[in-house]
């Protein structure tokens, strides 16, 4: 395996998350690798990705119906709801939060635990919408295109469009990851850069990246949960539901996620600081 050998006579090893390089040492995880990880930990590095914050920027995004920025986001965003309410013909219904997915349709991203919360949500009647994109297993894709037809409240697009994805994160409320496992992950960032509040499984970078707000109501920046099943989606996205009630509350949520740095510098520094230290004659002579 020429993996686990390179691993083993490597001087460093990164993951690009700090919680994923804890989480490949555990059997869950590590793909038949967990143990070379552990014998390997102490040189193991998480450094989160990042994201180019020039192209995802909601000020200059041609692909959305309205510019906006942290200071300015309610008109914005507004806005861009309403319109991507019309691309995925869902009501125009402004006060009801909108939910929206952008990802592969793989076991991997959550969707066999996200559809099933869906379809409970809507059979109990909670004001909520969804706009859902991807492509991927030929399966998931069917069940997503099965419920187009089955409510007017969850919406659907299989395939590849990058402008709807950007109207998705500009027009959401709030972005649903409820991923399998995500070692970084990069969805839930680009989701705060446009004020859609996460909403994302405490896995890998997206356990580094989003805190609960429930649990932390100064910090928080969005809502987590831990078990991989469809009722605790349904249980979080409820309570995500019930602080979108509360405007002040959910306006604050939402400035302080876009207010944060996810740009590649504080990654690239990161990998500088290591390579440094490796290339030093103290870490040659080791």
């Amino acid at each position: 395996n020429w993996l686990r050998e390179g691993i083993y006579r490597s001087d460093a090893v990164t993951t690009v998350s700090p919680t994923y390089a804890e989480e490949v040492q555990m059997p869950e995880f590590g793909a038949g690798l967990d143990d070379v990880m552990r014998d390997c930990k102490h040189k193991l590095v998480g450094i989160l990705n990042g994201i180019d914050t020039e192209l995802f920027n909601p000020e200059t995004d041609a692909f959305i119906a309205a510019h906006y920025n942290q200071a300015d986001f309610e008109v914005g965003k507004t806005r861009c709801k309403a319109d991507l309410q019309a691309a995925m013909d869902l009501p125009q219904e402004p006060d009801v939060p909108l939910v929206g997915f952008v990802g592969r349709l793989v076991d991997q991203k959550g969707l066999d635990i996200l559809l099933p919360a869906m379809e409970a949500l809507e059979s109990a009647g909670l004001p909520i919408q969804f706009a859902l994109l991807g492509t991927g297993e030929p399966a998931m894709e069917e069940a997503l295109k099965a419920l187009n037809s089955k409510t007017r409240r969850i919406r659907s697009y299989v395939g590849f469009n990058t402008a709807l994805a950007m109207k998705i994160y500009a027009g959401s409320d709030m972005f649903v990851m409820p991923s399998a496992y995500e070692p970084c992950g990069l969805g839930q960032m680009i989701a705060l850069r446009y004020g859609s509040v996460p909403v994302v499984r405490a896995v890998g970078g997206l356990a580094d990246t989003i805190v609960d707000v429930r649990s932390n109501p100064t910090r928080g920046n969005g809502f987590l949960f831990g078990e991989y099943d469809s009722q605790a989606v349904e249980e979080t996205l409820r309570a995500a539901v019930a602080l979108y009630g509360k405007s002040e509350q959910w306006h604050e949520l939402i400035r302080r996620g876009m207010a944060e740095d996810h740009s590649w510098r504080p990654s690239a520094l990161a990998y500088e600081e290591l390579y440094t230290r490796l290339g030093s004659p103290a870490a040659t002579s080791h």
